[in-house]
């Protein structure tokens, strides 16, 4: 049996994003993580022992989906360092918080956090992923395991409303079994799709199923503007593939929210 841990969307960099607990910073000082991140990074360690406790007994592999890092980009404020040596140190610790594994495959995300090409992300993976022929990230990942086709990429498209979330992931399903049939492909079982933030899967009777993974990053000043009552799906999504089946289930984490705000009365 293979266990395979599905991560996106980690925005390394941020200050909403998930960071090791200290950074040493190019110029000498340190980064130490807010509250906030101290939180992200301990739901992280819990998740990483469950994924070691499945797969004690069988190999544990990792697929990064996309937007490792969070990158300068239209404006944002919101980085706890301008210098993209930092952001690759971090990287780094984040890589092998994750270790042993057998293999680690790493996608390239939107241009605008992992970089023109994905060449940021391309610069920081290590050197024990497996590669896509010259490359060590992949632009997008088809997998055969134990008879099971499994298909990942970074872009993916999901409802904004609580009774829509899953129309465009069963829509995308759709999609994908037409253009496969024109291409005389053969049609995976599982799709995995992240970018939105959202945890969600198209309809149970779709196939492909259509996973839109949580992500490691809570709310930022932009989705904040977006939409201010939704929070972002934090957590990790898990396949466990056999004989020619597999079965899903994912792990999330919810942020501890502030209670509401009790002043006084005036007098």
């Amino acid at each position: 049996m293979i266990t395979l841990a599905v991560i996106a969307d980690t925005h390394i960099g941020s200050t909403v994003g998930l960071c090791p607990p200290t950074v040493a910073l190019d110029d000498g000082g340190t980064y130490h993580y807010s509250t906030a991140q101290a939180w992200l990074w301990e739901c992280w360690m819990q998740f990483w022992d469950r994924m070691h406790q499945l797969a004690s007994s069988n190999e544990l592999w990792v697929v990064w989906n996309g937007d490792i890092l969070e990158n300068l980009h239209h404006s944002t404020t919101q980085l706890w360092s301008m210098n993209e040596a930092d952001w690759f140190k971090a990287a780094r610790d984040v890589f092998q918080s994750v270790r042993p594994v057998a293999r680690q495959f790493i996608l390239r995300g939107t241009q605008a956090h992992d970089g023109i090409a994905g060449q940021l992300v391309e610069a920081c993976a290590p050197d024990h992923v497996v590669p896509d022929g010259n490359n060590r990230t992949w632009w997008e990942l088809t997998l055969d395991i134990d008879g099971v086709l499994l298909e990942f990429w970074h872009h993916g498209s999901v409802g904004r409303l609580p009774w829509t979330r899953s129309n465009q992931l069963n829509r995308l399903s759709s999609e994908i079994v037409v253009e496969y049939f024109k291409r005389t492909r053969p049609v995976p079982d599982l799709v995995c799709v992240a970018h939105n933030h959202l945890y969600d899967e198209s309809s149970p009777q779709t196939r492909p199923l259509v996973v839109s993974l949580p992500a490691w990053q809570l709310a930022t000043a932009w989705s904040r503007k977006r939409q201010a009552y939704q929070r972002s799906s934090i957590g990790g999504f898990i396949i466990q593939c056999s004989d020619m089946s597999y079965s899903k289930s994912v792990m999330l984490f919810h942020a501890p929210e502030a209670p509401p705000v009790r002043l006084p009365k005036l007098t």
